[in-house]
């Protein structure tokens, strides 16, 4: 990869042969996410799928004494995971957790996107009736998992710098789930907030506002390759796949140039 990892990737997933081909993946997210790392930090990445972000933080932050926490419950995408691990030598570096994060405790079952359409995975709990009849209508593979809220995990962290979520629109329920941790550490916040499966629950990105109001958070999305701050008015639609970053108010003088700017 462009960013100076290497990746294990299977061709016959569209995001995946993309990134093989352009040695890319995410590059304006990863680049800011590894530049917010401090000496000795710690990255904790919930939907770690096969490592892009693992393994590019990883060993960004490995000569600075760094470390990686990364939450998988998928069992074919965490194999992959730990491959790409070993092969970046990041063993010392990257704890695997094989564990989902939500909002409380619970068995849930997954159901992974077929070979060749993509190597994501959604809960159950996010379907809608038709969701749930068209998944099962193409025959999307069922994994039970276990779900922990991340405050219940979290008395191991010594710290928390940056934490980044991808989990197919429950991202507030893994927030909800850790907001002990966020109180304690103030971490800067990476999430995709996924219109569409937020949707199937009930939530929009107005539920987001409130949050990052009620926690002292100042959001920001990606639009082009800046970080600029949410306009008020503004909403995703279903065919998008936004990346959006929460930032602590009392950490905003200390960002890199330009990251929310009026």
């Amino acid at each position: 990869m462009k960013a100076g990892y290497s990746m294990f990737l299977d061709r016959r997933v569209p995001e995946q042969r993309l990134a093989s081909e352009t040695g890319i993946y995410e590059d304006d997210v990863l680049s800011l996410a590894t530049k917010l790392m401090p000496d000795h930090g710690v990255f904790v990445d919930v939907g770690a799928n096969i490592g892009f972000y693992v393994c590019a933080v990883g060993a960004a932050v490995a000569p600075t004494g760094g470390e990686v926490i990364a939450f998988e419950p998928v069992a074919s995408n965490r194999r992959r995971l730990r491959k790409n691990v070993a092969l970046n030598r990041l063993g010392g570096v990257v704890t695997v957790v094989p564990l989902a994060l939500g909002a409380e405790r619970r068995r849930l079952v997954m159901r992974r996107v077929p070979i060749g359409r993509a190597a994501n995975a959604v809960g159950e709990n996010m379907f809608s009736a038709w969701d749930r009849e068209d998944v099962d209508r193409h025959g999307w593979p069922s994994e039970e998992v276990d779900v922990v809220p991340l405050d219940e995990w979290s008395h191991s962290l010594r710290r928390c710098d940056v934490l980044k979520i991808d989990v197919e629109g429950a991202d507030l329920l893994v927030l909800r789930g850790g907001m002990q941790t966020i109180n304690r550490f103030r971490p800067i916040i990476f999430a995709e907030f996924n219109p569409y499966w937020m949707r199937q629950i009930g939530q929009t990105l107005d539920d987001v506002r409130r949050f990052a109001q009620g926690a002292g958070y100042r959001v920001a999305r990606l639009f082009g390759d800046r970080f600029l701050p949410l306009p008020p008015t503004h909403a995703d639609s279903d065919q998008e796949v936004p990346n959006y970053v929460l930032l602590p108010e009392e950490k905003s003088a200390a960002l890199p140039d330009g990251l929310l700017s009026p």
